[in-house]
């Protein structure tokens, strides 16, 4: 097994579920003089017979069909951050819409050199020996939506440790590339576009560097503070405009903003992190994402405020407020 995953691989059988053929494994598909050729199972062949977007009750679990277009909850896109198989596909939220999942709808790709070698002289199909890289798209399955995400990354072929029904080998996929990218963060609508685009960079660089992703992030503080009025510039004593550092802003801006100010702080020592350090993690990078959205939320999102007023409002009326129509 490589990667956090159990790899299971797709069936050297073909079977036609709805309207969608079910090839073979990649191992099965390229002959030893191709390096390249379709992974993944799904390959349409006909006009669907049933629609994407919602599931039949009978192929759904109980407690996912009482939610929105019948499908179970989206996961975090640090599902993303493992080696992935088909079979075991994390449904990580649409970064369109935020409210669909996205599924596989095709993967493709090409052995490296060393492995097209291998497969030439030896006919190797074994497992843990076949290496090189993929792309495809994933399906946002909200009808409404139907965004096509496209997807790039590293590929293996591995021992199943799964299920046994799926064979002994199969086709695990690493992710190094989304677009449009995944959100890191719920940013409140009142969030300035400044600091939204530096987190929408972050988000575009997140699997191919992740230090370069730390780097961006602490750029949204920067850019935080200065909408919020904090100079970025003083003069010295010679009489010269110096840049203040960003320790130096935060503080200021802690004089009236102390709590959010610790979580700013925590966000800038992630991104030094990632400028002096460059084994830093996806998953490290989505703590600070975190830690910045709770800063954010805590200045631009005003729901917690709202509620509390109407709480106030009704304790004080006893019950709800009589309205004035």
């Amino acid at each position: 097994m490589v990667g956090s995953r159990q790899a299971t691989i797709a069936s050297p059988a073909t079977n036609v579920t709805a309207g969608y053929s079910w090839a073979l494994p990649t191992s099965a598909r390229l002959s030893p003089s191709g390096r390249c050729g379709v992974f993944g199972r799904r390959q349409t062949t006909a006009t669907p017979t049933v629609a994407r977007g919602p599931l039949a009750d009978t192929e759904r679990p109980e407690w996912a069909r009482a939610l929105p277009y019948g499908r179970p909850m989206a996961k975090h896109i640090r599902e993303f951050d493992a080696w992935l198989d088909e079979h075991d596909w994390p449904r990580v939220a649409c970064p369109t819409c935020g409210d669909g999942g996205l599924g596989v709808e095709n993967l493709s790709g090409c052995r490296d050199a060393p492995s097209a070698k291998l497969v030439a002289k030896y006919d190797v199909t074994g497992p843990e020996e076949l290496t090189g890289t993929f792309s495809g798209h994933l399906r946002c399955d909200n009808p409404s939506c139907d965004e096509l995400v496209t997807v790039a990354g590293d590929w293996q072929l591995v021992v199943n440790e799964g299920d046994p029904k799926w064979g002994s080998f199969g086709d695990i996929y690493r992710i190094r590339y989304v677009n449009p990218p995944l959100q890191m963060m719920a940013l409140p609508s009142a969030t300035p576009a400044s600091v939204r685009n530096a987190i929408e960079v972050a988000s575009s660089v997140l699997w191919n560097s992740p230090a370069s992703s730390a780097g961006r992030l602490r750029q949204g503080v920067e850019e935080l503070l200065t909408v919020r009025g904090i100079k970025r510039f003083v003069v010295n004593k010679h009489g010269k405009q110096q840049r203040l550092a960003l320790d130096s802003r935060i503080a200021i801006f802690g004089k009236t903003h102390s709590e959010v100010a610790e979580t700013l702080l925590a966000v800038k020592w992630i991104g030094n992190n990632g400028a002096h350090d460059n084994t830093l993690t996806i998953d490290q990078v989505l703590v600070g994402a975190e830690i910045l959205e709770a800063a954010i939320r805590a200045l631009y999102d005003k729901t917690e405020a709202q509620l509390k007023s109407k709480v106030k409002a009704i304790n004080k009326a006893k019950g709800l407020p009589k309205s004035k129509s």
